[in-house]
Order: structure tokens, then C-alpha cells, then sequence
């Protein structure tokens, strides 16, 4: 999968007008909302496509897509936007008249999110190798050999670190199963970084040139 894409969420001349009546906190949310759009389009590929295929980073399913949030503060006074009041965001408090700090989040708060994006190496716990589901085990036997382990299958067994077991119930043909793996790296396949890299043009646009 490539890390590269020219999947984007186009900004149109509107956004830019819009702004120029938003205060901080508006625009800090049309920021978020353009990145964490155009984080979901690289995920899952531009609309009317063949699917995941297309984007950065494709999952068997939507889950990685649907749990892009994104959420913006403000000072005292400026308010929320109505997406990020309804996660829990509030005005930060503003004492003594200074500025107010604008923030705003998008991300991921699923666990392989980071994994996804930075890469990483993966090692057994508790037992000493990794049980990965061998390609096209399921097709084979009609199990979910991707879920669970491969304790739960009957009559195993392990050569040249492959576990094998019985196919469909009443065959007596052997297929492999899992392979066995004493650590497992996976590369980095970055999509919100890219997003920020995309859209850092015109969020610099935004904040500068509109409140000159």
C-alpha cells in the first residue's frame, strides 16, 4: 500500500469567505473538519470506487474510517462547535484577559490506529510465536480461522512452523492453518500525517491570511 496518494478533500473559494467571518474557534473547526474528511477519503478512496483498494490504507473493514473524530476548544467566550460539544469539548478558561488557546484533535482512538500510521513490531506476550492466520485457511475448512486461536481446532499439528489440522467437518484432507511467527513487524502506512501535510496550505491560509 502506498503511502503517497492524490486522494484530497478539495477547498473551495467558499471555505475561504466563510472564514473570513468566523472567529478562532470557527475556523479552527472548518480546519478539523476539512482534515478529518479528507482522512476518511484517503482510507476508504474517493467516492464511487471500487472500495478500500483505492485509498491508503485499506481495511476489511469500516471501523478504522468511522472512528476518525475530530474535536476543537476555544477560550472563554468563544464557544464549541455543536460536533465537538456533543464529544465533551468546552471553552477553556481565559483569566486575567490573555488570549485564549484554540485547539483542535483529529485522530484515532482505536488501538491499531498508532500501528497503522507509525508501524510497529510485534512480539508474543505470553507464549513464545505469534499464531498468524495462514492465507486462505478459512476458505478452506469453512472456519473463522482469524478469530480466536489455534487451541480451539482439533487433531493439529505443527511442521516447519506451520500449524496443520483437518479441513471441513467429515473431510479427512489436512490444511495448514496458522504459521508461526516469533515476532511480526508491520510498515508504517501513514494517513493522518499525510492529511495535515495536505491541507496544511490552506489551514496556514485560514489563520493568517484571512485575519490580516
Amino acid at each position: 500500500m502506498s503511502k503517497k496518494t492524490k486522494v484530497k478533500v478539495i477547498w473551495k473559494g467558499e471555505d475561504f469567505k466563510r472564514a473570513l467571518g468566523y472567529n478562532m474557534v470557527q475556523k479552527m473547526e472548518l480546519c478539523c473538519r476539512k482534515i478529518e474528511a479528507d482522512i476518511k477519503v484517503s482510507i476508504s478512496g474517493p467516492p464511487n470506487t471500487a472500495g478500500a483498494s483505492r485509498g491508503i490504507v485499506g481495511t476489511r473493514s469500516g471501523a478504522l474510517r468511522a472512528s476518525i473524530t475530530s474535536n476543537w476548544t476555544g477560550g472563554s467566550g468563544t464557544g464549541v462547535g455543536p460536533k465537538a460539544a456533543a464529544q465533551g469539548a468546552k471553552g477553556a478558561p481565559n483569566p486575567g484577559g490573555v488570549f485564549p488557546v484554540v485547539k483542535g484533535v483529529v485522530g484515532t482512538n482505536l488501538v491499531y490506529g498508532p500501528v497503522h500510521e507509525f508501524g510497529a513490531t510485534i512480539r508474543p506476550k505470553e507464549r513464545q510465536f505469534l499464531t498468524i492466520p495462514f492465507p486462505g485457511g478459512g476458505a478452506v475448512t469453512g472456519l473463522k480461522v482469524g478469530r480466536g486461536s489455534a487451541r480451539e481446532f482439533k487433531d493439529t499439528f505443527i511442521h516447519n512452523d506451520i500449524i496443520f489440522g483437518k479441513g471441513t467437518a467429515g473431510s479427512d484432507e489436512i490444511v495448514p492453518l496458522f504459521i508461526l511467527k516469533r515476532q511480526v513487524t508491520i510498515p508504517a502506512r501513514p494517513f493522518i500525517r499525510p492529511a495535515i501535510d495536505r491541507n496544511a496550505p490552506n489551514v496556514r491560509r485560514i489563520f493568517q491570511e484571512m485575519t490580516k
